[in-house]
């Protein structure tokens, strides 16, 4: 063999990085690839990918040849398999990865090295050596009208010396191709793979493996069947005249319906010889096999052998759980007997995914840990979101009867639009990592898929801009997943800066925004509650025309650049169709709906509006003058934004006061509890639940003076303990205040208070008397308060400000005696006789059916009568049933009367005491008996568990 066709190093060849002065290596027209006679399909697209790009970025010719060449300078790429003379140490490290997909890259004299462990693993290293060391970056999937891609213009294309292993983070890496038909999403697919992620070809065996385009880029030629289809393929309804037994009994009768007798012998039987038939027809390494069923919830077998499988006497999920996996191990392990390395898998989804009993799974098996029903909004290791700490129990219960578990993503559920969720991928991963977990997959929207179902005929399919607007989120992850320790800070002012060309100064500050407003949100999203989030996320004060500005300011840098242009555009279309167009929708449902979010970091209390925190907060600039035209606009000079915090002792306010002419400014009051309103002041008004008239005044001048006192009567005896700071800026205050509620009340979850807020502007006092407030309601003028809930309610909707289209209550039931009514304060719903309003609770938050009982306190405002209004629970139990539509039997209890009140004119607070009873879940229902013509007027209705 010639000594040109071998792979060379001078000296000893090192896995460390070189030491001492660095040599150099230009690409020139001289340069050659040199390839292994029986290179694989991947090192062709390699060479082409380097010659390609090389091409792009100085006009550099290179010529690829196999094994022989006299170049001066060569770029040899291969794989173990295919290479000769590797050095051994080189050799030693590849063998020993992991992964088959690791790769060594090194530039040292007069030769470049990329070598695979094995095919497809040289690609990655190619991509890596663009990336790295040549400065290309890929964004999105290539289009006619932008290439979506950065390449840096060089006249010499000069590389240091440098050295490289790489072994990825995670063994599977998958984009999978669902939700469209079997066409090769070419683009789509050509970018997932340079950005560092594992592709898969369309569900079936069709053309699998002679398609050129996946023999290059799919490491494992296996094509996945299986899944839904485990027992429908190998148990076909063909069978149901011959063999009734297979198909699941059903009230004492054989169904062909959608499942099968799990038990029957034969049915496992035809399942493992089905799988056996695969390995005959295909080679065993390209034939992964899933386990998994129907994706259905009823129907399953009631057979006495079926039922002894459940172990528990109870049938519910967790027996459909244990029956499944004690067949699928049973199953396997003929399958090990046989082909001990069987690519085997299973599912452990939805209706199947809680843990089995007395089940441990093969070591050589890999769980598909599919998670329906996390929180995309939030860390999956966050300790404050509910849903997310149920998951992380669930998969840690798994990891203990499994070696290998990989977790299947489900945001396309949701569906993720715009989402800027970087940070919290990059968490995601590093906690997998800790726990153990080998792979990551996500539901794939390739841009240039071809959908399916297809769009409408005349509308517009909006599904590629799930992967095209949260273009950020794949570049990032697919680096990630390869290391999840990197910055990704500093990988995305990279992308970005380069995405964005001359725009980016601009843009910076746009994405800057977009991911604060994201990350402090407190909303949950993500299936089934799809997307709470993203309609929340323009009430911070002046974040859309922030967002909106630093558009304009873009497309004025951009000029003259119609790439960057048409980057810019599709920025302004994906933020109007998905912040803007939900935020407003949501605006029109809630009319005058209050919340507190609960803080999660600290709020100091210094007069500095920055602090992150207060992005969580709700936020409102709905102040209108209080005396005069109410009608009559506030001028933007003179604009008042509230923001409300909360946590278990105290409310949280923070108030930004436009002021025309600042040297007008007026704050003179210096001593506690004086006539701090005389000043340029905000004064809060605070009514706990349990009060029908009591209130706290709170009242704070922009020196940060404090007056506190209850009211009616002016008490200023109280003290609250009322911290506060104010701060003055060009042509605004800000005062922040910390209320304690030790001497208010308890803030308990779910609690609906009152609040009001007002503020005196003494520069003004020729417009409206210089005096604004929250719809304009007089400072003491309580029944005009507006409702809050503390913290995220228990029960929905308990201020009846939500109405849907029909102008109903949104989350409540009501007959025609029951309508919506506009009070002072917003919206109250009045009942009339022999009429009612109920709100069923088995989705409200802590309030589902369960073993314990729960004890709950139940809180209104009531007035009108003469006659009686009824607090009812109606009382269910939902008990699993395979035959009923939804997968259980609902059993309805009586109706349990908890009390009943004497209705008046003046408005009262009522409260009752409830314990719902184990195994069951309730309805709140209102009704009202009185005289003819009479009614009861129903508002503030709130409900907490007592042991909050």
């Amino acid at each position: 063999m010639p000594m040109n066709t071998r792979i060379f190093y001078g000296g000893t060849a090192s896995i460390f990085l070189f030491a001492g002065i660095l040599n150099a290596f230009d690409i020139t027209n001289s340069t050659e690839i040199v390839l292994p006679r029986n290179a694989h399909p991947s090192s062709e697209l390699a060479a082409k990918e380097i010659t390609d790009y090389v091409k792009k970025i100085s006009g550099t010719g290179l010529k690829t040849v196999r094994e022989g060449s006299a170049a001066e300078n060569r770029i040899v790429i291969g794989t173990l398999d295919t290479s000769t003379n590797i050095p051994v140490e080189i050799r030693h490290k590849l063998e020993a990865a992991g992964s088959p997909e690791s790769f060594y890259i090194s530039c040292k004299g007069n030769q470049i090295l990329i070598l695979g462990k094995t095919r497809v693993a040289e690609l990655y290293g190619a991509y890596a050596f663009l990336d790295e060391k040549l400065g290309i970056r890929w964004f999105k999937a290539w289009t006619e009208e932008d290439p979506n891609e950065y390449v840096p213009k060089m006249e010499k294309i000069h590389v240091d010396d440098f050295e490289l292993f790489r072994e990825p983070a995670f063994f599977y890496r998958q984009l999978l191709h669902t939700g469209a038909t079997g066409k090769v999403p070419v683009h789509g697919q050509t970018l997932a793979v340079r950005q560092g992620f594992q592709i898969s070809r369309p569900w079936n065996f069709a053309g699998n493996f002679s398609e050129p385009f996946y023999m290059e880029r799919v490491s494992n030629p296996a094509a996945m069947t299986g899944g839904h289809h485990t027992f429908v393929d190998a148990v076909p309804e063909s069978l149901f005249e011959k063999h009734p037994e297979y198909f699941a009994m059903i009230d004492g009768k054989r169904v062909k319906g959608q499942q099968y007798c799990l038990s029957n012998p034969a049915v496992q039987d035809l399942v493992y010889e089905y799988i056996c038939n695969l390995y005959i027809k295909y080679p065993m390494e390209r034939a992964n096999y899933l386990f998994g069923m129907i994706d259905v919830t009823t129907g399953w077998c009631e057979c006495p052998e079926c039922r002894k499988l459940d172990e528990t006497e109870k049938f519910d999920h967790v027996n459909v759980s244990t029956r499944f996996h004690k067949v699928v191990s049973k199953i396997a392990a003929r399958l090990y007997e046989k082909y001990p390395n069987a690519p085997l898998f299973v599912w452990a989804y939805h209706t199947y995914r809680t843990l089995p009993e007395n089940v441990r799974c093969d070591p050589r098996m890999t769980v598909s840990y599919c998670i329906h029903g996390r929180c995309y909004g939030h860390e999956l290791s966050d300790p404050g979101c509910e849903r997310n700490i149920a998951q992380v129990q669930l998969i840690k219960k798994w990891l203990a009867i499994t070696k290998k578990m990989l977790i299947r993503e489900y945001s396309s559920c949701t569906p993720m639009f715009y989402c800027p969720v970087e940070h919290r991928q990059a968490m995601d991963l590093r906690f997998y990592k800790t726990l153990g977990i080998i792979g990551w997959q996500e539901e794939a929207s390739f841009a240039d898929a071809q959908f399916w179902p297809l769009a409408k005929k005349g509308t517009i399919d909006h599904r590629s801009d799930r992967f095209n607007s949260n273009w950020q989120w794949l570049y990032v992850t697919g680096k990630l997943l390869w290391n999840p320790d990197l910055d990704v800070k500093k990988l995305l002012d990279d992308a970005e800066s380069k995405y964005y060309g001359k725009a980016y100064p601009a843009m910076k500050e746009y994405q800057a925004l977009r991911r604060e407003l994201w990350d402090n949100s407190s909303c949950c999203m993500g299936y089934p509650t799809r997307d709470q989030r993203r309609p929340q996320l323009l009430s911070v004060p002046e974040s859309k025309e922030r967002l909106f500005r630093y558009l304009r300011e873009a497309e004025a840098l951009a000029a003259g650049d119609k790439i960057l242009l048409g980057r810019i555009a599709r920025d302004r279309d994906w933020l109007t169709r998905y912040w803007v167009a939900p935020y407003e929708d949501m605006s029109k449902k809630i009319d005058k709906s209050y919340s507190a979010p609960t803080r999660k970091g600290e709020v100091t209390i210094d007069g500095n509006p920055s602090d992150p925190e207060w992005s969580r907060a709700f936020h409102t600039s709905d102040f209108k003058w209080t005396f005069g035209d109410r009608e009559k606009p506030v001028p933007d000079n003179a604009k008042t934004t509230l923001s409300i915090l909360s946590d278990k002792e105290n409310f949280y306010f923070r108030i930004m006061a436009k002021v025309p002419d600042i040297s007008k400014l007026v704050a003179k009051e210096s001593e506690k509890d004086g006539k701090v309103w005389s000043d340029d002041c905000i004064e809060i008004f605070i009514m706990p639940p349990s009060a029908a008239q009591e209130y706290y005044h709170v009242a704070v001048n922009a020196k940060g003076t404090v007056y506190d006192a209850r009211c009616p009567g002016n008490h200023k005896e109280v003290d609250l303990g009322v911290k506060a700071a104010a701060k003055v800026y060009g042509d605004h205050y800000v005062i922040e205040i910390q209320v304690p509620l030790a001497g208010i009340g308890k803030a308990r979850r779910g609690a609906l208070w009152r609040i009001h807020a007002a503020r005196t502007c003494p520069a003004l006092r020729n417009e409206g008397g210089g005096s604004m407030s929250l719809d304009g309601t007089e400072h003491h003028d309580s029944s005009g308060y507006r409702g809050i809930v503390i913290g995220s309610p228990r029960l929905f909707n308990g201020s009846f400000e939500a109405r849907d289209k029909n102008g109903k209550p949104e989350h409540w039931n009501v007959d025609k005696g029951t309508s919506v009514q506009k009070i002072s304060g917003g919206n109250a719903v009045r009942i009339g006789s022999y009429s009612h309003i109920f709100q069923l609770m088995y989705i409200n938050p802590g309030l589902a059916q369960s073993k314990e009982a729960k004890k709950i306190t139940v809180s209104f405002k009531a007035s009108g009568g003469p006659g009686k209004l009824s607090v009812s629970f109606l009382r269910y139990t939902d008990t699993p049933d395979p035959k009923e539509k939804h997968g259980y039997k609902r059993k309805i209890h009586q109706t349990e009367n908890a009390g009943s009140f004497d209705l008046t004119p003046n408005t009262k607070v009522y409260s009752i005491n409830y314990t719902i009873k184990p195994d069951e879940w309730v309805g709140l229902m209102f009704s009202y008996i009185g005289k003819e013509n009479t009614s009861a007027l129903v508002d503030d209705v709130s409900l907490m568990l007592q042991e909050e």
